[in-house]
C-alpha cells in the first residue's frame, strides 16, 4: 500500500484499496516527504499531534489534526473497494470535506477506526469522604450573602423562632 504526496495541489494520494495506519502510512511518511527537497514550502497538511503519553498506567489515545482548512485533501484511489484509517485522523474544519472522490466511475467506501480510549483520573479521596467533610463544616464561618450557609443559618435562626 501506498500514499503519494503532492504539495503542488495539496493531496495526499491513497494509490491502492486497503487499510492505512493514520500514524505510520499517512503522518510519519508526511514527515519523511517534507524533508525532501524543499517540500518544507508547502502549507504543513498536520497540525501538532497531542496523546500518546502515559497518564496513571495508561496511555491516552494519540491524535492527528488533518490541515484541510489550509487546502489539504486525501484522494481516493482509482479502483472499487474499501479505505480504511485506522486511527484519530479528524479535520481542523469539519465544514470543510476532507477526502475527495477517485477520478472515474469507481465507487470507495471509507471507514475511519478511531480509538475510542480515553482515560478518567480518580482522585484519591473518595466522593463519600468529600461529603462528609461538607456536612461536618461548620456554619458559622460561612455568613456571606448569598452562601448556602448564609441560607442554611437563616433557616435554622427562622426555625428557632417558631418554637
Amino acid at each position: 500500500m501506498a500514499i503519494a504526496f503532492d504539495g503542488e495541489n495539496l493531496l495526499i494520494t491513497v494509490t491502492t484499496i486497503g487499510s492505512y495506519n493514520v500514524r505510520t502510512d499517512i503522518y510519519s511518511d508526511w514527515k519523511v516527504y517534507t524533508k525532501i527537497g524543499n517540500n518544507a514550502k508547502y502549507p504543513m497538511a498536520f497540525g501538532e499531534n497531542f496523546g500518546g503519553n502515559p497518564y496513571f498506567g495508561e496511555t491516552v489515545s494519540r491524535y492527528y489534526p488533518f490541515r484541510n482548512d489550509s487546502g489539504w485533501r486525501i484522494k481516493m484511489p482509482e479502483a472499487s473497494g474499501e479505505v480504511t484509517f485506522v486511527g484519530n485522523l479528524f479535520p481542523n474544519d469539519e465544514a470543510i470535506d476532507t477526502f475527495l472522490p477517485p477520478d472515474g466511475a469507481f465507487t470507495v467506501l471509507i471507514r475511519q477506526n478511531v480509538s475510542p480510549q480515553s482515560i478518567t483520573v480518580t482522585g484519591a479521596v473518595a466522593a463519600s469522604a468529600v461529603a462528609d467533610a461538607v456536612w461536618d463544616e461548620a456554619t458559622s464561618g460561612h455568613v456571606a450573602a448569598g452562601s448556602f450557609g448564609k441560607l442554611v443559618q437563616d433557616i435554622l435562626k427562622f426555625i428557632k423562632a417558631l418554637l
